[in-house]
């Protein structure tokens, strides 16, 4: 994550994959997962993909997190507070 965040400013293109598998592996992690840190992590995506046009396709990335989690009512609890999408 380290190299990561040396890289957003620069280079957010680069970024947002390690983002997503963090927030992948964040979701799946027993048990209940760390929901929090994850929504944390996709407002942090969320503002690099507004930097470079890219809502629509933010927006494209929260429905599949919500298609592949939606049995997770916590974490579909956090998104609608804190995503708002």
């Amino acid at each position: 994550m380290g190299l990561a965040l040396m890289r957003e400013k620069d280079h957010p293109e680069d970024v947002i994959p390690i983002y997503k598998r963090q927030v992948e592996s964040l979701i799946l992690l027993k048990p209940g997962g760390k929901y929090d840190d994850a929504v944390k992590m996709m407002q942090r995506i969320r503002e690099i993909m507004r930097r470079m046009g890219q809502e629509r396709e933010f927006a494209d990335y929260v429905q599949a997190i919500k298609k592949e989690h939606g049995l997770k009512r916590s974490l579909m609890k956090l998104l609608v507070e804190k995503i708002r999408l």
